[in-house]
């Protein structure tokens, strides 16, 4: 045996509109969103001197970019990319996408059918800073309470009056001993166990000390009800027997806050494209950088080739002009 946690059965709550972007957590869709408006970007970047669809005008031919970036990542890219860097970023995007849509559609419709219920307390983990009551009998749940620093439990002598204070909402919870509390969960569809079993506590059969032939028959006549199923059946008369109601919040439910797809598991996506997007600037970038070395060594070459010219002085030139007026002066035969 040992303590348990009852509380008022959750209910339903209506989904909300935003309940479609339950499936990844919020730090997913903002690298999704992030991810997209930089490919967006890059294309533009790679295609706007090499390809007749995208204006090189940055007021139309990012736009134009943000529009092939989303209708790639929704599976639909309807133009011929002509550089490599871009066919290799998109390439690498498409693959990116590929996984994200695949991962958010399989958890749609989960995330959608699945009942959403509100459950402040899911264990004795959640009891610090509620209302608790517990009965006079249980000394452990008096004393497990005090122990956790847990304020001042409200104690009840009687079973009708605390499960009336719980329905009631004089207290959030009731922390008594295991059997009881399930023995009446299969009665009250209204109320329900959550959490493990805690604060074990062990029944024992009393025997004299010199009867040690006894104990020993009684536990061999112990360990062989249990091979056969016997308490098995002792649990389903006098528990399962007794009610139709389910006593226990289903796992499903208690650990649907953790179902959403986290950055966590999706990271490597993100830095694949990252380091798809960084090899691709490389190759855009060496040609311009092999084209501006190129340049700047032809035009150090101009100037070398302008400085080796002979000079022509003032008194060389009039020597030349005076010169030329003898020769047109001498007749040709």
């Amino acid at each position: 045996s040992g303590l348990e946690v009852k509380i008022v059965r959750p209910t339903s709550t209506s989904k909300y509109p935003l309940s479609v972007l339950d499936p990844f957590t919020w730090d997913v869709w903002v690298s999704v969103f992030a991810t997209i408006i930089l490919v967006g970007i890059a294309i533009w970047v790679f295609e706007r001197n090499r390809n007749a669809h995208m204006k090189t005008d940055a007021k139309h031919g990012l736009p134009l970019g943000q529009w092939h970036s989303w209708t790639t990542f929704l599976q639909n890219p309807f133009i011929n990319y002509r550089s490599w860097p871009a066919r290799l970023t998109v390439l690498a995007f498409m693959m990116v996408s590929l996984v994200i849509v695949a991962t958010y559609t399989a958890n749609l419709a989960a995330f959608l059918t699945k009942q959403s219920l509100q459950v402040p307390i899911r264990g004795r983990n959640d009891l610090a800073g509620k209302r608790v009551g517990t009965s006079s009998e249980s000394t452990s749940g008096y004393k497990w309470l005090r122990a956790q620093d847990q304020s001042l439990p409200a104690v009840f002598e009687d079973n009708d009056e605390r499960f009336k204070a719980l329905e009631d909402g004089a207290v959030d919870a009731i922390v008594w001993d295991s059997p009881p509390l399930r023995y009446r969960a299969f009665q009250e569809c209204d109320k329900v166990v959550v959490g493990d079993v805690f604060q074990l506590e062990d029944y024992a059969i009393a025997v004299h000390p010199n009867r040690h032939s006894l104990r020993l028959a009684i536990d061999e006549e112990l360990v062989t009800l249990r091979e056969e199923g016997y308490n098995d059946d002792l649990y389903a008369e006098w528990f399962q027997g007794v009610g139709t109601c389910d006593p226990m919040l289903s796992q499903d439910v208690e650990g649907s806050e953790t179902d959403a797809v986290s950055l966590e598991t999706t990271w490597v996506l993100f830095a694949f494209q990252l380091i798809v997007l960084g090899i691709a600037i490389v190759i855009h970038l060496f040609p311009i950088v092999v084209n501006f070395f190129r340049r700047r060594r032809q035009d150090k070459e101009v100037e070398v080739s302008e400085d080796s010219l002979p000079s022509v002085s003032f008194a060389d030139a009039s020597l030349f002009k005076s010169n030329a007026e003898l020769l047109g002066q001498v007749p040709l035969e």
